[in-house]
Formats: structure tokens, C-alpha cells, sequence
């Protein structure tokens, strides 16, 4: 799943579909480009859903209604188009006796990863958001276009590992895929820090945090319990801290929690083009691929470095512009220098407005971040003019 090649072939494939490009800017948080003119009932739910319009998505609910449904009807096999019929369901509080009867049609087909998918459809249809299924990352996906994702630690490393799971892609209808990815990119933003409710959960909290808490934390720790403990809870600290500081822990005792770094410095501008690294060649052949420049000018790719933090940092966003050049596209990278080399992790990235905004995890401080970007500039202007242009502000 967080192959970089697999996630470019399943975008790229999503991009070159006239039908499934307008869901992938959907799920992406993007306005769908969808022709007026476009009557396929899919594109008809979505675009009344991206524009609110219940009367529209009431419209078309009722046409299908009209429609014999049976096991052999293969519409009912297309994913993006139940998957949108749930949702906007749920919007504009619709109640519809279709919505099972294209479940139970659906419910025929015999082979593994259909059922599976038809399973957290059917859950959503009764209104459980739980994420257990074996496929409950389309719950992440959907949880999220409803404004109501929460992803605690536990429900956030289950899914994660289903998704990077070898042959995870295997008969895997092209939107599945689609929302594969974008689940992938969403348990990296959003993700919850689980909160203790019971003794034992704050003890197996603590004990999972004794070598990396600060002076600050620990005095927070103590003032948040009651004061006729803080007598016999001190001694056992004093005894766990002296116990940290015999065994070389000491640094990590004095450390102050991690934040968001103040500022990312750019070390570093080149040329997008670089045929000696077959994944930047690959990703720029997309980027170019995709996109076309208007007359009198010429698309361009940049790779941009900026240094590593130097110390631990917690998530945050960073955005990215060129001053009087839009930016049109683009990927992020994490790169983290390692004995045999160095490791490249992709990051979620949205280009939009004209701008880049990577959200980054929390780190140990030590990974630089990339940017693989396509701009469209006058065909005269030079690399050191784009380079100097460049601005990098640090966002919560």
C-alpha cells in the first residue's frame, strides 16, 4: 500500500478514466469536474451530493426505484455508485427501499472480495460507523466525507497493516482501490491519540511512555492527581527516574515535548528530471503526462529540499508556493538518511490554489521533506529565477 509505484498506477489509472476522475477528486476533497450533460446515474448522485441538491439526488434514488433489480443486473455491481447512494442517503435523510434491494443483489455474487466490500456496505446502510471489518478502511473514507472520522491508535494500526498487506490489491475494483489510498493518507492526518479510561489503561500508558517523558510532562503528570497521593506517588518516581539515569535515559528525561517546528529552511532546488532516480523519473512522467500547458508556456518540474528539523517534532502541515508561479500538481516525501542509503516514505500532499500543503507526521526530527512539483512557467524563465521565488510556512 505504500509502495510508491502502486499508488501512482492507481491514481494515474483513476486520472485517465473520464467516469472515475470525477470520484477521485471527490474522495480527495476536491470539487468533481462533472458535464451537465453527464446522465449516468453514478455521476448523477455524485454531483448532486458535491452540490447538496437533494431534489436531484432524490430524483435519480426515485428512477432506480423504477428499475428491476435481480442478481444479473450488473449496474448494481458498480461500487461507486452504491457508495454514493449511501452517503447521500444519509445527507439529505432519505429512506429507501432500493438501497437493500441493491444489496441483496449484490449479495449473489460469489467471489471473495466483492462480499467483502457488499459487508461494509450493508454495515453503513444500517448506520454502524464502527471500523471492524476486514475492510473497514472504505469506513475511513466515508466516516471522513460525513465529517465524522475518529480514529483512535488501535482501530488506526489495524488498518494500516490490512492496507500494506502483501496482494492487498488483488481483484480489487479501481474506486476500492481509489479509497484504499485515500484511507492510507487519512489514518496519517487524522489520527487520535487514545485516551485512557481505566486504572490499568493509565498504567499500561505510562509504563508505554516511562523512557520518553519530559520534566514537563512528569510535573503535569502530578498535578493532575490527587494531592494526599503525590507524597507516596513521588518516591516511586524519584525511584523510576534514578532507575532511567543509571541506564543512560537521562536525555530523554530532559527533553521538552515535541512540537511543530518554527520554520523549514530549502536546502536545496533541482530540476524534476532526473533520470538516474527511476521513482522521481516515473512520478515526473505522470505529472507531465497529465497535465498541458497553455499557449506561450511550458510545464516544469522542481524537486525541492528543505533540512530536517533537528529535533523530535509532532504532526503538522507545511505549505509550499512560488511567488507569481502556480503551482499545478505535485508529490512529498519523507527522506531520512540510513546506513545503506536513504529512506523515501511518501507524505499526503494536496496541490490546489496555486500551492502545496504536505502533512507530515510526528518524527525524531531527523527526515527532511521533499517536494516533486509541476509548474507551468514562461518557456524563458531559469531555474534560479523559480528557486529564489520559493516560500516554505510551517501550518499547525
Amino acid at each position: 500500500m505504500v509502495s510508491l509505484s502502486e499508488r501512482e498506477i492507481i491514481v494515474r489509472r483513476a486520472l485517465e478514466d473520464s467516469e472515475l476522475r470525477p470520484f477521485l477528486a471527490f474522495i480527495f476533497g476536491e470539487t468533481p469536474d462533472i458535464p451537465a450533460s453527464s446522465r449516468t446515474p453514478d455521476l448523477v448522485l455524485l454531483s448532486a451530493i458535491s452540490r447538496k441538491d437533494a431534489a436531484t439526488f432524490r430524483e435519480q434514488v426515485t428512477e432506480l426505484e423504477k428499475r428491476r433489480i435481480s442478481s444479473e443486473t450488473t449496474w448494481c455491481d458498480n461500487d461507486c455508485l452504491v457508495f454514493c447512494l449511501l452517503l447521500g442517503c444519509e445527507m439529505f435523510q432519505i429512506s429507501s427501499p432500493v438501497v437493500k434491494v441493491i444489496l441483496d443483489a449484490r449479495e449473489q455474487n460469489r467471489n471473495t472480495i466483492p462480499r467483502r466490500v457488499n459487508e461494509v456496505l450493508r454495515s453503513l446502510s444500517r448506520g454502524e460507523y464502527a471500523m471492524i471489518e476486514e475492510f473497514a478502511f472504505i469506513k475511513v473514507v466515508y466516516n471522513h466525507l460525513r465529517n465524522e472520522l475518529s480514529l483512535d491508535t488501535d482501530t488506526a494500526v489495524k488498518i494500516y497493516k490490512s492496507l500494506i498487506g502483501p496482494k492487498f490489491f488483488d481483484d480489487m475494483s479501481p474506486f476500492i482501490s481509489l479509497l484504499a489510498v485515500r484511507a492510507f493518507e487519512l489514518i496519517i492526518i487524522d489520527r487520535k491519540p487514545s485516551i485512557v479510561q481505566t486504572f490499568p489503561q493509565l498504567i499500561e500508558g505510562i509504563e508505554k511512555l516511562s523512557d520518553k517523558l519530559s520534566v514537563r510532562q512528569l510535573c503535569q503528570l502530578f498535578m493532575a492527581l490527587p494531592v494526599k497521593s503525590l507524597l507516596i506517588i513521588g518516591g516511586i518516581v524519584i525511584t523510576t527516574f534514578g532507575a532511567g539515569i543509571t541506564t543512560g535515559k537521562v536525555s530523554n528525561a530532559f527533553t521538552w515535548p515535541a512540537s511543530r517546528p518554527e520554520r523549514l529552511k530549502i536546502i536545496s532546488t533541482q530540476d524534476g528530471n532526473r533520470p538516474n532516480d527511476s521513482v522521481l523519473g516515473s512520478l515526473t512522467a505522470t505529472l507531465l503526462s497529465t497535465h498541458h500547458a497553455r499557449a506561450g508556456a511550458m510545464l516544469k518540474t522542481l524537486l525541492v529540499e528543505t533540512e530536517a528539523p533537528g529535533s523530535s517534532t509532532s504532526k503538522y502541515s507545511a505549505e509550499l508556493s512560488i511567488l507569481n508561479t502556480p503551482i499545478l500538481d505535485g508529490y512529498a516525501f519523507s527522506i531520512t538518511d540510513v546506513d545503506n542509503g536513504s529512506q523515501r516514505l511518501i507524505l499526503p500532499v494536496r496541490s490546489s490554489g496555486g500551492v502545496s500543503r504536505v502533512f507530515v507526521p510526528a518524527s525524531d526530527g531527523r527526515a527532511r521533506i521533499q517536494f516533486l512539483l509541476l509548474v507551468e512557467v514562461p518557456v524563458q524563465v531559469d531555474l534560479g529565477v523559480l528557486a529564489n521565488g520559493l516560500l516554505v510556512r510551517v501550518l499547525e
